[in-house]
């Protein structure tokens, strides 16, 4: 019985010689010199994506999901499909989390993600969308006016964790 086992990254394609065919392991009988060559060719196969999710909050998201192989993280977003900006890193894994950062607040964003595995196989989702959710529990913050002395109390929130400040109006 005559085996041939691929190295990481290549797959048994088919014997050729005095032996031909795809079946591995090969049973073979020997009575006369025989010559076999195993063929390999690289790993070609994309990995698959599935269980794409979004988690999005006031300014930012996050998106997960899973790759059948080791792959690597990218998602492309932005609030058309051109999408325009890209997160991501090159740490092989089967789960997959990437935050977004710096969202504005109420926006509908498109997103869709990208792995590849070891070979340089890439897998691209379709497009998805998420909008963020509303700044300070529903309530949209409007512009102060800065050239006026007076500031608007109802946009502003004094907040002195250390007990050591003051402020007035």
């Amino acid at each position: 019985e005559l085996t041939a086992i691929p190295d990481s990254g290549w797959v048994f394609k088919e014997w050729q010689g005095d032996f031909t065919g795809s079946a591995n392991p090969l049973t073979i009988t020997l009575g006369r010199p025989t010559r076999v060559t195993a063929v390999f060719e690289q790993e070609s196969t994309p990995p698959v994506i599935s269980s794409v999710q979004v988690v999005p909050d006031s300014t930012s998201a996050t998106i997960t999901w899973s790759t059948d192989e080791l792959a690597t993280s990218q998602v492309d977003f932005g609030t058309s499909t051109a999408y325009g900006s890209s997160q991501g890193n090159s740490v092989l894994a089967v789960t997959h989390s990437i935050d977004l950062t710096n969202l504005l607040p109420e926006t509908t964003y498109h997103f869709r993600v990208s792995s590849a595995d070891a070979m340089g196989n890439l897998a691209q989702s379709g497009d998805f969308t998420f909008t963020t959710t509303s700044a300070s529990g529903g309530v949209a913050l409007g512009p102060d006016e800065f050239n006026s002395p007076a500031l608007d109390p109802a946009l502003w929130n004094f907040n002195d964790p250390y007990g050591e400040a003051s402020f007035q109006m």
